[in-house]
């Protein structure tokens, strides 16, 4: 599963599928196993944010892990980056 991960992100189909469902809001979506929207990511979570200003650069953080991953920190080191690269 980890070798498929990689070549999904090697060859970039990973980003495509789920920087296409980061949802338009300032808090993170959190998304765990059957919640993805991607069959393939059922074994995983998934963490997506937005940052950027108006009179910037936009674009997306995701974090991808394992589904009893600390979500905790990973969603509060998600909104940190977010408000750093914003």
């Amino acid at each position: 599963m980890a070798r498929q991960l990689v070549q999904l992100v090697e060859e970039r189909l990973l980003l495509e599928r789920v920087l296409n469902g980061v949802p338009e809001a300032e808090n993170p979506a959190v998304f765990i196993g059957s919640e993805n929207r991607d069959e393939f990511l059922n074994p995983f979570g998934v963490i997506m944010c937005q940052y950027g200003s108006s009179k910037g650069v936009n674009g997306s953080i995701c974090v991808v892990g394992p589904k009893r991953m600390g979500y905790f920190a990973a969603i509060g080191g998600a909104r940190h980056l977010s408000a750093f690269m914003s």
